[in-house]
């Protein structure tokens, strides 16, 4: 989900910033991916195998949480027909068209928040509805929204620990696990 906007806009932020990015994921049952080796001759690449204790290992000392959510989509016939061709509903070619899984969720948002860094999400309905832009987290669409968001945060290491630490208060608040199960147990007696 990070080609081509993400990899496209720290491509672009490597000739201003050093940058570095961490990717964790199952190293050990899907092997190393090779399909940011042509980025890394702009930024720096660290594979980390999946586990819970690499979360506090590696993760909560990286500066940025980047959360892709949508799933690229190539311009087809579906797209063209649609943004172009009928206009019963008034489409257009600047219409942002999201794809992304039914399971799209919080999960990594929750995971950078309890570790108070600041996160840069896609657009979705999930992280909409956890993320107030600029306040908590970022969110982005495009190429340019992500540089921004990520420029943004690179240059200000106080607004970082300012976003990093609302986005903690409002998991704290809203979605810990004890605010969830007791949500959860009111829900039940409802039924």
């Amino acid at each position: 989900a990070f080609k081509p906007i993400i990899t496209q806009a720290l491509k672009n932020l490597s000739k201003i910033y050093d940058i570095e990015l961490w990717a964790m994921y199952n190293l050990k049952d899907l092997g190393k991916t090779k399909i940011y080796n042509k980025y890394e001759k702009y930024f720096k690449l660290k594979h980390i195998q999946y586990s819970e204790e690499n979360y506090a290992n590696y993760l909560a000392k990286v500066d940025i949480g980047l959360v892709p959510q949508l799933i690229p989509q190539r311009d087809n016939f579906f797209t063209r027909i649609f943004t172009t061709g009928f206009k019963r509903y008034n489409q257009s070619s600047s219409d942002y068209i999201l794809r992304f899984k039914d399971t799209t969720n919080l999960g990594r948002h929750f995971i950078f928040a309890q570790l108070k860094i600041p996160i840069i999400s896609d657009i979705t309905p999930s992280s909409v509805s956890f993320i107030r832009h600029g306040e908590n987290g970022y969110l982005a669409y495009s190429r340019q929204n992500w540089e921004d968001c990520i420029s943004a945060l690179i240059e200000d290491p106080l607004l970082r620990k300012k976003i990093g630490s609302q986005s903690f208060q409002d998991w704290n608040n809203n979605f810990s696990h004890q605010i969830l199960n007791d949500k959860l147990i009111e829900m039940l007696k409802t039924l």
